[in-house]
Formats: structure tokens, sequence, C-alpha cells
């Protein structure tokens, strides 16, 4: 309800005022002078509060930083998060969703997202009120040693982990075109020991801020590649003779659809980077009503924003990529252009060389950023840099170890055939499972929401036991057609 006011000095003829007693017009000041002149400080200092406008959910002044530099410090802060998760596991999740089928997958993707983006806003709310800068901290400052250690150690695995998958796409992505140039003896293997001694490098910097460039890169490509997926899906025309069993289904209700958690949480983990992601918001974003803290409702809109971008982009990449390859599909669907399989032959263009190209380039400059988090973790859990930075003979030695010990272990992986969606599927219910159901379930006990922390921890062990099961039955039936295999669900026969 508006109602007009009689105009006065300091107030334009013909303004209102509404119901709850605010102007709608700008605020004018009559100063002293020759002319009586009237000054609009509105005008002066669009983000005063009273007559601004609203611009992006903004109205008022709560901060000295204009809207646009606003703006761009939370954009960054999603953008950071979000490269965090968008990785060499949106590569599985073609091969996820044969394990369940594509409707059930998207279902399960969309479920898993709702619980890992609550778990992030946790994390987030309860760093707001202890200041803790990192997760570790977080950890140490709420339930004290040896529950930063425990994350710690979590860190650690993952990382380790996350090399493994990273030597395994960049053998994958650059193995063909190697062979063209040196023969068909050339394998994976080879190429593992030849990138890492190639990446050795990199990992050896002790400050990975020049590295920056790659949230951009990682971005970009995988965005491109998942891009050429959808595109192909679209276009190509199916053999209209393909067996019904080779087609894609929408529900694959058998106990091996259980794996699409452990690789949705892979593809979701980002819980370890939100924290330190989200330090340098508080001078744009400041809280209204606790002076010195972050505005809770910022963070709760990042959480959102990197869950439903990786849903959008997950999800059209996983349907797709599997109704495209149907049950051959892989677990790295890039290795599937070039390859004849009983549904469908897809040539390798020259779009899909870019996008092996792209993503190989992307994950090499990437390597070194697990690397440095798992060696800064390893020096907190030996207490290596107490007394300050380790010389740095020490310093190449502990990377030299860090790098050939994840390249044994990549050699191993490929030596025992196991794949791209083993390496994801057992971090994601090992180390991510820990990030993100375990500690965040203890956060909210602590905080006094038992039924909800205790929710958490419960799906959070389910999780661990039956993914940690799902997963080495998957890799003990991949060459096997037993009674066992067929009842979980891996062989469908045409």
């Amino acid at each position: 309800v508006f109602v007009t006011m009689p105009s006065y000095p300091g107030r334009e003829r013909g303004s209102s005022i509404n119901s709850n007693g605010a102007s709608d017009a700008p605020l004018l000041t009559q100063l002293d002078g020759p002319n009586d002149e009237l000054i609009d400080f509105d005008s002066l200092n669009p983000d005063n509060d009273g007559g601004a406008e609203r611009c992006c959910c903004m109205k008022g002044k709560s901060s000295d930083h204009s809207r646009t530099q606003r703006i761009q410090k939370l954009a960054n802060a999603v953008f950071n998060v979000s490269n965090a998760a968008i990785g060499s596991g949106v590569l599985a999740f073609p091969f996820a969703y044969r394990q369940s089928g594509y409707v059930l997958g998207m279902i399960i993707t969309i479920g898993a997202s709702f619980l890992l983006g609550y778990s992030l806003s946790v994390l987030s709310r309860y760093a707001r009120e202890h200041d803790a800068q990192t997760y570790q901290e977080l950890a140490f400052k709420v339930f004290g040693a040896k529950a930063k250690l425990g994350i710690v150690t979590t860190q650690v695995t993952f990382c380790f982990f996350t090399g493994i998958a990273y030597l395994m796409v960049l053998s994958s992505m650059v193995l063909p075109a190697l062979q063209g140039a040196f023969g068909e003896e050339l394998t994976r293997s080879h190429v593992v020991v030849g990138v890492t001694v190639l990446v050795l490098p990199l990992c050896l910097l002790r400050n990975i801020d020049k590295l920056g460039f790659t949230s951009t890169v990682g971005i970009l490509s995988m965005g491109y590649a998942c891009g050429v997926i959808m595109y192909y899906s679209l276009t190509t025309q199916r053999d209209p003779n393909t067996p019904p069993a080779f087609e894609a289904r929408a529900f694959n209700l058998k106990p091996c659809a259980f794996q699409v958690f452990p690789i949705v949480d892979f593809a979701l983990m980002c819980h370890l980077t939100i924290i330190p992601a989200v330090q340098g918001l508080q001078p744009y974003w400041p809280s209204k009503n606790r002076p010195g803290k972050t505005r809770y409702r910022s963070l709760l809109f990042i959480c959102i924003l990197v869950m439903l971008i990786c849903d959008v982009l997950y999800m059209s990449t996983g349907t797709l990529g599997y109704i495209l390859f149907g049950k051959d599909v892989t677990s790295d669907i890039l290795n599937n252009f070039g390859e004849r399989g009983a549904t469908i032959y897809v040539p390798t263009s020259a779009a899909v060389r870019a996008a092996r190209f792209c993503v190989g380039l992307c994950i090499f400059f990437s390597f070194p950023i697990p690397a440095y988090v798992g060696l800064k973790s390893v020096k907190d859990i030996f207490r290596l840099e107490i007394d300050g930075p380790l010389p740095t003979t020490k310093h190449v030695g502990l990377v030299v170890c860090w790098s050939l010990t994840i390249m044994v272990a990549t050699v191993i992986v490929l030596a025992l055939h196991l794949d791209l969606g083993f390496v994801c599927s057992i971090v994601g219910c090992t180390a991510a499972v820990i990030s993100q159901y375990l500690f965040p379930g203890f956060l909210l006990k602590h905080g006094g929401r038992t039924c909800m922390g205790n929710a958490y921890l419960i799906l959070g062990g389910i999780m661990c036991a039956l993914g940690v099961f799902v997963t080495f039955a998957s890799a003990s039936c991949a060459n096997s057609d037993s009674e066992f295999c067929t009842t979980m669900g891996y062989h469908v026969k045409a």
C-alpha cells in the first residue's frame, strides 16, 4: 500500500512511502548554498542502503566493494570448487550408468547431490563458526589432534588414488598417438613411466600458484570432451539390427547398480576444497548479523550451484554416452571411439583426437596439484616441516618417492587389468565417504543435531561396506561368466 506524501525539504514532490515507512524516492539532502542545491547521495553510491535497486539478489550496502567485484569473487569460489569436482571421474559416468540403467543412474546422482550438497553446507557452516582455514584445521579445532590425523590420512589416500587415476587416463589418451609413431609394442605401462618422468619437474614446485591456469584449462577441456560425446550420441545412427540386450536400459535393478554410488561420490569430491576456496569471501559477502563472518546464504548458494553444475554435466554425459555405446561402454568412454564393439562403431575423428588431447593436457598440468596436497599432508603426518621448509635435497627426494610410488601402483593396476572405474570406485567408497559422510555426521552430532548426524554416519558406513564389495565384485567379474557374476548383473546375454 502506497500513500502519497506532501513535498517538504529533503524529499522530492510526489514521492511515496510504503506500509513499512520506507521511502521509494532517492535520498535528497538540502545543503546551504547560493542555489540551495539538492544532492542525491544514492546516485553517488549505488550500493547505499535505501534507494538501491536489486541486482543479483543484492540490495543495500553490506560491503565497501562494488557489486561487480562481489559477483566476480563469488563466481571465482564457485569455479574453484567446481574444478575440484570436475575431472577424470566424468569419463566413468557412462560406465556407471551401464551398471544401473540411465534413469536409475540419474535418480542416484540427484539423490547423492542432495546429500553431498548438504554435507558441503555443514562443512562451510562449521568452518565459519570456528574460523578454520582448511579441512584438517576444522577437524583439529572441533575434535582434536587425532581427528586431524585421520583427516590428513584421508587426504593422502585420496590424492594417491587421484594420481593413479590421472596416470591411467593420460596413458589411454597418449597411447594411440605414440603407437602410430613407435609401433604396437608400446604399452600403457611404458607411457605411464614416460609421463611420470615428464611431469616430475612440475611436481617439484614448492608453490603451485603458477599452475592456477589449470582450473580454466580443466573446466574447458572436460566441457569440450563431454560436448564431443553428446554430439556423437545425438547425431550417430544406430544399427537397427542391434540386439535389444546390447542397447541402453533405463533400469537395472541388480546388485551391480550400487557401483554408481562410489563413482558419483568420487566425481563429486570437492569437500576438501570448499573450506579454503571460500576463505576470501568475507570482505565481499560479510554477514549482517555476525560481524567478521562470511554470509551463510552466500556459502549455501555456492554449495547449491556447484552441485547443479556437476549434475548437469555428469548426467548428460553419463546418459548420452551410455545410450551411444550401450553395453560396450568402458570405464573411460573416450576409449570406445575407434573400437569395434557389438553395439556400434564410432570412428576416431579429428574432434575425438582433439578431445583426447585436451583431456590429456589438462590432466598433465593438473597432476602436480594432488601431488602437492598429498605431500603437504605427508609432511603434516610426520611433522617434517615443524622447523621450517625442508632442504632442497630432502624435498626432491620426497617428491621423487611419491611420484615413483604412484607410478609403480599404476603399473600394477594396469597389469591386473583393472580399469578407471575400479580406481574411482575404491576411492569413492573409502576416502570420499569419510570426507563426505562420516566427518560431517560427527560435526552434526557435535552441534546437537543427533538424528541427522547418526543418519549420515549410518549411510556412510553402508556406502563404504557395500561400495567395497561391489567394486571388487565388478573387478573379479570382468573376465568371468560365473553364476555369481550373472546374479550380480555384470553379464547380460543377447
